[in-house]
């Protein structure tokens, strides 16, 4: 018998993936966390949850340096406007 325990592990990673990514369908989800690997009628749970902890950090990570990014380029965008201003 398989592990019960699992349920709320691979649940929350679903959870946490697919509000990063809201725009798509659990199918899609789904379907795109099993490109590559055995057809997902076959997938063990814990190689899904592996993937979707991965994906997740993944997206997380994505998003962490894409705020830094921002983050730069307003601070450039202020010093610009700074320098621009009559009497800085």
């Amino acid at each position: 018998m398989r592990d019960p325990a699992r349920i709320p592990k691979v649940l929350e990673a679903l959870s946490i993936y697919w509000e990063q990514n809201p725009e798509l369908r659990l199918s899609q989800l789904l379907e795109n966390l099993a490109t590559g690997t055995p057809p997902l009628y076959y997938l063990e749970d814990d190689a899904l949850l592996r993937a979707l902890t991965d994906a997740a950090l993944t997206g997380r990570a994505e998003k962490e340096v894409l705020r830094a990014r921002i983050a730069e380029l307003e601070r450039q965008l202020r010093r610009i406007l700074i320098s621009r201003t009559p009497g800085a």
